[in-house]
């Protein structure tokens, strides 16, 4: 399952996912404009639904006629009638989803040869960040027509955990990425990145806990 949590982590909902062996949570995207969650689940053929801000679930759409495999990525388009999403395999396509006539359309952009998509977001201006894996991690930009408008990195990618993107307060003026070093040790740099033209404009150091373990270097001083 997954939860909703108000802005001082209070329970607001717990969404109910679908059964099955390899039923999980493979990408949760908010459409900033409508301000309504969409919930994507790993399945193959791939579900989704969405959930509102006080937790009302809609029921579970599946992506019936799309290209075969788990989904790994998703993101609506501001107005919700488009929904973007891929699958974890090598070379997947940016496919698109009618949400309004629930139907699959043609492909937003073809795979690149190799890497994966790990991350998918849509930018207030109606443009699509992707974030690729392969021996590095890059992010292209494309327009809702399926132009690439800008090609950000390489960064950093290395070990098993997933680089991700993330909105900026100013979108669509910039946006956040985390990369994974070479060590992988849980310690993050988040990279605040300029859309225009890809410089890096700040940066912000944490760690990432996973199952309630700290990974980094032991040190008698707290974080």
């Amino acid at each position: 399952s997954a939860k909703l949590y108000d802005s001082s982590f209070a329970l607001i909902a717990t969404i109910n996912l679908p059964s099955g062996s390899v039923a999980r949570v493979a990408g949760i995207r908010t459409c900033a404009e409508a301000q309504i969650f969409y919930v994507g689940t790993s399945q193959n053929p791939g579900k989704f639904c969405t959930v509102t801000s006080t937790g009302v679930q809609s029921a579970q759409t599946t992506l019936t006629g799309s290209t075969a495999g788990n989904l790994e990525g998703l993101a609506a388009s501001n107005d919700q009638t488009i929904l973007y999403f891929a699958t974890i395999s090598a070379a997947a396509a940016i496919q698109r989803w009618d949400i309004v006539g629930g139907a699959v359309l043609s492909d937003l952009v073809a795979g690149i040869p190799l890497y994966r998509v790990r991350d998918i977001i849509v930018l207030r201006d109606d443009s699509i960040l992707v974030g690729y894996s392969e021996a590095d991690f890059i992010v292209k930009r494309y327009s809702a027509a399926g132009a690439t408008l800008n090609t950000y990195g390489p960064f950093t990618f290395a070990g098993s955990s997933s680089p991700r993107l993330a909105t900026a307060l100013d979108d669509p003026t910039s946006f956040w990425v985390m990369p994974v070093d070479a060590s992988d040790d849980g310690e993050r740099t988040f990279q605040h990145i300029l859309t225009a033209d890809g410089s890096t404009i700040g940066t912000v150091q944490s760690f990432i806990f996973e199952q309630g373990e700290y990974r980094g270097v032991e040190t008698a001083t707290p974080i």
